[in-house]
């Protein structure tokens, strides 16, 4: 098999073989997603990393 392996916060969540991904998460924070590349013979590429971050919603206007 040849793929992805995904990992949230560094922890390896799942192996695709395609170009998409499930990422879970748990709420409000920040997220590191890394990703890397895998051949048939078990090589890896170099780690490809982004962070995101989810924000609660502003509250309310005054008055609402």
């Amino acid at each position: 098999m040849a793929g992805y392996e995904v990992a949230l916060n560094g922890t390896v969540i799942s192996l695709v073989g395609n170009t998409t991904a499930y990422v879970p998460y748990t709420g409000y924070g920040t997220y590191i997603v890394t990703i890397r590349a895998f051949d048939a013979a078990g090589n890896f590429s170099t780690r490809a990393q982004i962070g995101i971050a989810v924000d609660p919603p502003p509250p309310p206007p005054p008055g609402a």
